[in-house]
């Protein structure tokens, strides 16, 4: 957005769209389906939004409301929308104005936003909606529009003439989509913000072609649906191994590798000794977090809304515990901790007892990563541009952290906390010290996964196929590694080397 003199008043498009006949869906598909599709919507209204340079200013249920510079970069990203939720089986409805705005911190107010919500009640099912002044300024763009003729908007003086964009055929809805009931074993999805992660997870695996790196004539696989090694003295990549559908979380701990596979609903535990896959066991739900510590393997399901645990002496699940689900998992300081997006809390779990504990967040913090070391526990809060420390012996929070943008995941090492931000594609530093940002740098094209260690900062860029390794110092760039497919979690092991997953194309 444009700042005018002043400071407070910019110049800005405001979009505005939501789901058609909500309510009636909500109340056909009930709520284990319905929140399932909810979160989907949420997934692709946010991934189109960053294509076209849109910044998400608030969702209410089942609406968005969003800023852009250009007019035209709205337009094309409510079409977008439009044509991108019908795979879902639903039709949504958008709503444009551009004018001056105030901004109230990261709040975008004024009779403009007014309009634009106004605009948005008019609007037909599957239709983008614009005034005049939006036309008017992107004359010449390559849009048409329909003349919708005049119209009075509740609370806004004089008569308003709107355009409808003329879109080209749009695929039918799919109603299957809708109708299909969820199995048991995808129990229902409670929560509305976490399946942003777990949805990423099942786009990514979408086909790509196989990349095979060779080592002294040795090849090995480092595509979609595999887990590959970078050697840190040369920064390159030195391995990979097949393993389950959609790879995403990953962690490291009794002599294995854990991956969880998000499509397959299984895990992976690899020998890193031999760079082989050695088992795959099932029976965890649809594995969006995965950590290991205590003597278990810990997976959560923010579908079921469900913890599982696993014996690594015998790779089965020995325990189920029901309503701890959640977005991401930890464990450090004799206990288990789980990022709960939904009612914007951390769950505590102790691995003795598994009696639970529920530490509440601000509300609308809505965590997203976790993670322990640096005397706390760390949680990024992706709605709340922030990160709240947690006394690991109280269980208290301690502090919280401003950042610059939204957080997506975090990691503890280096000395330091770091943080990335899928939507500004920087990573953060935070001094354990002083509880505060003392530096910001961008790195690739949605850094999904982090890993933090006296060796460097590595991220894992899920949308543009690469892995960049930071000076664990001053967090520049040391070196940048193309990977083949979309990397998304990632770790380091005792003896330096990198690992990490890989999905399909970003």
């Amino acid at each position: 957005m444009r700042r005018r003199p002043g400071g407070r008043r910019v110049l800005a498009t405001v979009l505005f769209t939501d789901i058609v006949g909500s309510t009636e869906l909500a109340a056909r598909l009930e709520d284990r389906r319905w929140h399932r599709v909810l979160a989907q919507h949420h997934s692709l209204v946010r991934r189109e939004l960053k294509r076209f340079s849109g910044r998400e200013v608030d969702t209410a249920g089942d609406g968005f409301f969003a800023v852009f510079d250009q007019p035209a970069q709205a337009v094309r990203c409510a079409a977008a929308i439009s044509n991108a939720v019908r795979t879902l089986g639903i039709d949504v409805r958008a709503g444009l104005h551009m004018g001056e705005c105030e901004l109230m911190g990261r709040k975008v107010g004024g009779i403009a936003v007014h309009i634009g919500a106004r605009i948005l009640g008019q609007a037909r099912p599957g239709e983008v909606l614009v005034s005049s002044t939006v036309k008017d300024l992107i004359a010449g763009s390559g849009l048409s529009f329909q003349d919708r003729g005049t119209h009075d908007l509740k609370g806004v003086p004089g008569d308003w003439r709107l355009f409808a964009l003329e879109q080209e055929a749009l695929p039918p809805r799919e109603e299957a989509v809708l109708e299909e009931a969820p199995s048991e074993e995808e129990a229902r999805p409670r929560r509305r913000r976490i399946v942003a992660v777990a949805t990423g997870a099942t786009l990514i695996a979408a086909g790509v072609a196989t990349f095979l790196f060779s080592r002294g004539g040795e090849s090995f696989p480092t595509g979609p649906d595999s887990v590959a090694r970078i050697d840190p003295r040369t920064n390159q990549i030195v391995g990979g191994v097949r393993v389950g559908a959609g790879p995403a979380a990953i962690t490291v701990g009794r002599g294995a590798i854990w991956v969880a596979n998000f499509d397959d609903k299984t895990l992976s535990r690899i020998d890193p000794s031999s760079g082989t896959e050695v088992a795959r066991p099932g029976g965890v739900g649809i594995p969006v977090g995965i950590a290991e510590g205590e003597g278990r393997v810990w997976i959560v399901d923010g579908f079921a809304d469900t913890l599982s645990i696993l014996d690594p002496q015998t790779n089965q699940v020995v325990k189920v515990l029901r309503d701890t689900g959640g977005t991401a998992i930890a464990v450090g300081f004799g206990s288990v901790w789980i990022a709960d997006s939904t009612n914007d809390a951390v769950i505590r779990i102790d691995p003795s007892t598994f009696d639970s504990e529920r530490i509440p967040l601000p509300a609308g913090s809505s965590p997203a990563g976790i993670a322990t070391g640096a005397g706390g526990v760390w949680v990024a809060n992706s709605l709340g541009e922030s990160v709240t420390r947690i006394d690991p012996t109280t269980h208290v929070p301690v502090a919280r952290i401003a950042l610059c943008c939204q957080p997506s995941a975090v990691a503890v090492g280096g000395g330091a906390v770091w943080v990335t931000s899928s939507g500004a594609d920087t990573v953060s530093k935070i001094d354990p010290a002083a509880n505060s940002a003392v530096l910001s740098r961008p790195v690739g094209d949605s850094p999904a996964g982090i890993a933090a260690g006296p060796g460097g900062i590595w991220v894992a860029n899920s949308q543009d196929g690469s892995v960049w390794r930071l000076d664990a110092s001053t967090g520049e760039v040391v070196a940048r590694i193309d990977v083949g497919g979309s990397p998304r979690g990632i770790v380091i092991l005792g003896d330096g080397s990198i690992w990490f997953t890989v999905g399909g194309a970003g």
